[in-house]
């Protein structure tokens, strides 16, 4: 697989991170507004991306529920619920400016193999 694959392939899986957080970012506004419903609380799990390299090369990125150890042994009060699926802002903030550097990292990789392919086909022989 060439480098500009394997980046295109972990600008994807950026972009799943992105998402990922943003989902955790607004969840966590709208379980401040007004009381939550047990359904909504069950969409409102947190979510990480996790990722899985490809044989070809490259990464995809699998979401899945965060796991949260405040959840193990919690008791079943709806307050004590809320707390242990709180989504702390301040990780997803931080976690965000990570992915946007990787993020700008993928595609400096894809922009550079692509001026190297152009100076290749204008080359005459």
């Amino acid at each position: 697989m060439i480098a500009g694959n394997i980046a295109v392939s972990g600008a994807q899986f950026q972009a799943k991170r992105l998402a990922a957080s943003a989902h955790n970012v607004a969840n966590a506004a709208a379980g401040t507004v007004g009381n939550v419903s047990d359904e909504q609380r069950s969409t409102q799990v947190p979510l990480r991306v996790e990722g899985v390299s490809q044989a070809e090369g490259g990464v995809r990125g699998e979401p899945r529920p965060e796991p949260r150890p405040e959840l193990q042994g919690a008791e079943c009060r709806p307050d004590a619920f809320d707390r242990a699926k709180e989504v702390r802002l301040k990780e997803e903030i931080a976690r965000q400016q990570e992915i946007k550097q990787a993020h700008a990292a993928n595609l400096e990789v894809i922009r550079t193999e692509d001026r190297m392919l152009g100076r290749l086909l204008d080359r005459e022989v």
